[in-house]
């Protein structure tokens, strides 16, 4: 119940979660150094997988959940544009497709940026056409631009 969309430059999300026959605001991607991290699947067993992720990845901790699960991945966006993905296992799979998407909308998405969308344009049309995405979109690219910084002695001034 997922759109994680990717163009090779940005990283972008819905915000549906859905229990039972609630629905809820989430939000499923980060930034985690100079990486970002998405999650689709069950969002208790993407946290565990993103938990495991950040604090080193062993392979003799990866959470048993996601062994059990199968349909839970968390999508890493390596600082060079690459993606790695894991599903099921401590060992990932990188992609090598330039464009790619994931979750219940990601076939929408991916045949939108195949056209030439942009990862946010794939969300959206993800989330229009597949009732189990949508409820607001999250943006991610993957170089953060550099803030700029106020100079002293002036008010209000950005140089």
């Amino acid at each position: 119940m997922t759109v994680l969309a990717w163009d090779g430059k940005t990283l972008a999300a819905d915000r549906l979660a859905c229990a039972g026959h609630l629905k809820a605001t989430v939000t499923k991607i980060l930034r985690f150094e100079k990486e970002l991290l998405g999650i689709c699947g069950n969002l208790a067993t993407g946290k565990e997988l993103k938990k495991w992720y950040l604090n080193g990845a062993e392979t003799d901790n990866f959470p048993a959940a996601a062994l059990e699960d199968g349909d839970t991945e968390l999508v890493v966006i390596k600082e060079n544009g690459r993606v790695w993905v894991y599903a099921a296992s401590s060992v990932p799979f990188e992609i090598e497709d330039e464009v790619c998407a994931f979750g219940a909308g990601g076939e929408a998405a991916w045949a939108a940026m195949l056209c030439g969308a942009t990862s946010e344009q794939a969300v959206l049309v993800a989330s229009q056409v597949n009732i189990t995405c949508g409820n607001g979109m999250d943006i991610l690219p993957l170089i953060e631009k550099e803030k700029k910084k106020k100079k002293k002695g002036t008010k209000g001034a950005v140089h």
